[in-house]
């Protein structure tokens, strides 16, 4: 039986959200490993061309302070990152990593 993309698209998410291994989630699922392992790369290839980046422009009275409110990121994925106030660029660039599997 064949599936949807979107069908496979729920099991990659319900099985990151599970914290069991592919295997144990294919065989609770009444999946396919090898079939459920071949959903989840090519779901890794499909993420790794789509990102997309925004730009962000500052606008000419902003000053060069720090901002004082925090910044909401919304990924393709689905997950949202509140950033706050004087973050560190290298946590959100490894939070980032391990959310888009990057590494």
């Amino acid at each position: 039986m064949r599936s949807s993309k979107s069908e496979k698209e729920l099991h990659i998410q319900l099985w990151r959200d599970s914290g069991l291994s592919k295997v144990e989630y294919a065989t609770q699922s009444g999946l396919n490993p090898q079939a459920f392992y071949g959903w989840f790369k090519k779901s890794k290839q499909e993420q790794q061309s789509t990102v997309e980046f925004v730009e962000i422009q500052r606008k000419e009275n902003e000053s060069e302070e720090a901002p004082t409110t925090s910044i909401k990121i919304t990924l393709n994925s689905g997950y949202e990152i509140t950033v706050a106030p004087g973050f560190d660029r290298i946590t959100l660039s490894t939070i980032l990593d391990v959310i888009e599997r990057r590494r």
